[in-house]
């Protein structure tokens, strides 16, 4: 037997604990049909909906979204994060276990395709599923869908992710075998195009380059800027006009080296005129840390943009 968020079993794959959230604004609280957001929310307890894909429902919140009110892409990859994480303490493996076991997750490449972005308020169906392991790389999808009756409506999002398992103490890439617990991946025909394990090539003409330091704010429980920031770190360097206007598409992002507390970055920004791409990569004092690149939408697309 499951068990849902509240630690109560669960019947079995595919069967939500579905409870409903009155909305503050209602003093009323007046009961409204599935899909009926103006005067009640729609909330799923987080469930199994097979032996390989973690599935729950989260609201987009406001002070996650830009000026137009159009989601965010760093809190997308919050999103990404917290579908890979709970998923592990769903399964019995928090951090806390697996740090002790002397094993970490990190991310070392993501690539995200944006449908159509998501809105303040808007409540969201994510599915994560594990993908078969490729050498020393564990990799991970998540779709991001439209809530609908309780389930996936319309596809808006998908992510594709690489990591490395790591020693905590020693950063050291551990090998698969060190990794012992039952972890059941999506198969190979239902599985999500590798789109965020491919090779990342800077090319483009140098537009500009601008400091970084990492603050205290940035920080994660591994000690070090947390993926997410890196979503903001790079909209921030991207043209203002051209980002607020036509609003992000394709995001890919390949790490290279993990930025400490006081390490100051620089970042570089890149335009591939052919390409019709934008490029961001950051060097450490000692180094690269990370290469990323930004495909646009067109003008007329702009409506269904992340900002």
């Amino acid at each position: 037997m499951n068990k849902n968020a509240t630690g109560q079993g669960d019947p079995g794959y595919g069967s939500p604990c579905v409870h409903t959230v009155p909305n503050p604004a209602d003093p009323g609280g007046q009961t409204l049909e599935i899909g009926e957001r103006s005067e009640e929310i729609l909330m799923i307890e987080p469930q199994m909906k097979n032996p390989y894909t973690y599935c729950f429902t989260t609201e987009v919140p406001y002070y996650q979204c830009d000026l137009s009110g159009k989601m965010k892409l760093s809190w997308l990859l919050k999103v990404m994060e917290r579908a890979a994480g709970e998923h592990l303490e769903y399964l019995g493996l928090p951090y806390d276990r697996l740090y002790q076991e002397g094993i970490v997750f990190l991310l070392s490449k993501a690539g995200v395709r944006i449908h159509r972005c998501p809105t303040a308020a808007d409540l969201l169906w994510v599915e994560t599923s594990p993908q078969s392991v490729r050498g020393a790389q564990y990799n991970r999808e998540i779709r991001v869908y439209a809530e609908k009756n309780g389930g996936p409506g319309e596809l808006l999002a998908e992510i594709h992710t690489v990591w490395f398992m790591a020693d905590p103490v020693e950063r050291k890439i551990l090998r698969p075998e060190k990794f012992t617990h039952p972890l059941p991946t999506i198969p190979p025909e239902e599985a999500m195009e590798p789109f965020g394990a491919a090779r990342l090539r800077v090319t483009g003409e140098e537009c500009g380059e601008q400091a970084f330091t990492v603050r205290y704010s940035h920080l994660d429980v591994n000690g070090h800027l947390n993926n997410t920031v890196y979503g903001d770190l790079v909209c921030d360097v991207l043209p203002f006009e051209e980002l607020v206007n036509r609003g992000i598409r394709e995001f890919r992002i390949v790490f290279r080296h993990e930025a400490r507390y006081g390490e100051e970055l620089g970042l570089q920004l890149f335009h591939d005129r052919e390409e019709n791409c934008w490029y961001v990569t950051g060097h450490r004092a000692a180094g690269p840390c990370f290469e990323s690149q930004v495909v646009l939408n067109d003008t007329a697309e702009s409506e269904d943009s992340v900002r």
